[in-house]
């Protein structure tokens, strides 16, 4: 996985995205993997801190972009996090499905904003909870 370090080169991204070799192929798919998990988590923690909160709709769970939305209409999140975990949830069906094996610059783009926010929402979402103590 040295070719997606700290750095994540959209090149190395797109070669292997794009490669017959099945080794290449497999370090493509564990980005998309890792980026699938990763922003799915964060939503269910969005989600779960919205139920915990009573923020939103009685009796139902909102969606993704609800939570997000009700998160940062709370102030637990910026509208930077909200705007790019929603790009990213936007993009995870496409990327998930491999929509006639998806542009890669949009896999790069969407793995780009979770890695720089899904951490930012996790350290809010736990300052809320710290609150609730």
């Amino acid at each position: 996985m040295a070719a997606f370090g700290s750095d994540f080169d959209l090149e190395a991204l797109a070669r292997s995205w794009a490669s017959d070799d099945p080794r290449d192929l497999n370090r493509a798919y564990c980005v998309q993997a890792g980026f699938e998990n990763v922003l799915n988590n964060c939503v269910r923690i969005a989600q779960d801190l919205c139920d915990l909160e009573g923020w939103g709709e009685a009796g139902g769970r909102g969606s993704a972009l609800d939570a997000l939305r009700l998160l940062h209409e709370q102030g637990v999140i910026t509208a930077q996090t909200r705007e790019a975990l929603k790009h990213a949830q936007e993009r995870r069906s496409l990327i998930q499905h491999d929509y006639v094996r998806v542009v890669v610059r949009e896999v790069h783009a969407a793995v780009r904003n979770v890695l720089e926010h899904a951490p930012l929402l996790l350290q809010d979402v736990a300052a809320q909870l710290r609150q609730r103590e």
